[in-house]
């Protein structure tokens, strides 16, 4: 069974939510969005402060990933096996960093809503 984190946004003038970008299960957006919120409705309002939180966690991680890269880089030289993990370290950091990306775009989108300056009344998200 697939599922997708959906993110829409709801027009001022009341019209059908308009999808904006998906993710699916697999990727590191939707696992951030899952561990952080409990969606109770169809569409689920997104705030800045939700954001934030993501945003938080993520760079938690990304964090303690650069240091645990540095820790093995320094002895992969010694130790063979190491080198795989370095590769697949690196790998996770992309992965983590492209996810950023993805939020600060999400971010603009939500504080553009909130902030009054767009057609959108708010951002809503989703699981399906």
């Amino acid at each position: 069974m697939s599922s997708y984190l959906t993110f829409y946004v709801r027009p001022k003038d009341g019209g059908k939510p308009i999808d904006v970008i998906s993710f699916s299960r697999s990727s590191e957006i939707y696992q951030y969005f899952n561990d952080c919120f409990k969606f109770t409705e169809e569409f689920t309002k997104i705030t800045v402060d939700n954001i934030r939180e993501v945003q938080s966690l993520l760079a938690s991680d990304l964090y303690k990933n650069k240091r645990r890269l540095e820790t093995y880089e320094k002895y992969a030289h010694i130790n063979s096996e190491l080198v795989e993990e370095v590769i697949g370290i690196k790998e996770y950091i992309g992965q983590l960093t492209k996810a950023k990306f993805y939020l600060d775009f999400i971010m603009k989108i939500v504080e553009e809503s909130d902030n009054g300056y767009s057609r959108s009344s708010e951002i809503c998200c989703t699981v399906q």
